[in-house]
């Protein structure tokens, strides 16, 4: 990812943010769909609920994909980086004889390359796995905030005479919901 990194990593990492966007997306729609299948239910609108049923399938198989694909992005991130990060230790332990000194020293010292290995794996992994489940959290947040504030409005309520309206309540209820909890 520096300057010795490959250009590619760069691809990567923005078609894996592309996906998870894409991926907030479409369950959005699905939560929209959602809303106006049982809108049409409720007023018994049998061609507005055929249409949503033919609309539900592409949301699917949208969503489906997209599963797919992130799974797929981000473990070839997590390769593609365990590969670059693999080959940059294993140069730096090979080099001025770093691995003669090994024999030098006391302690159980075998098969340094296996330790070398595992920690890469998890040195690559769980930061792939973090960023992507941070960044979808965040996007589901935003969201979930746009929502609640299109959707609830403006409370507007007498107080001594006083009319206070305060804008976004919903918003105001979960925030302080999620800090009392």
């Amino acid at each position: 990812w520096g300057k010795s990194g490959d250009k590619y990593a760069w691809w990567l990492v923005a078609f894996l943010l592309a996906i998870v966007v894409a991926q907030v997306y479409i369950q959005f729609q699905i939560n929209v769909w959602n809303r106006v299948i049982f809108d049409a239910l409720e007023q018994k609108d049998g061609s507005a609920v055929a249409w949503q049923a033919l609309i539900f399938v592409p949301l699917a198989l949208a969503s489906i994909g997209l599963a797919v694909t992130i799974i797929y992005a981000r473990m070839t991130t997590q390769i593609h980086w365990r590969k670059w990060l693999t080959n940059y230790l294993t140069d730096r332990w090979l080099e001025n004889g770093r691995y003669f000194h090994l024999n030098l020293m006391q302690g159980d010292h075998q098969n340094p390359e296996y330790r070398i290995s595992e920690d890469v794996r998890i040195a690559t992994e769980a930061p792939v796995d973090f960023t992507v489940g941070v960044v979808a959290a965040f996007l589901s947040a935003v969201t979930f905030v746009g929502v609640l504030w299109f959707v609830g409005g403006d409370l507007t309520f007498d107080w001594g005479g006083t009319q206070i309206t305060i804008p976004g309540y919903l918003v105001l209820a979960s925030v302080l919901y999620a800090v009392i909890a």
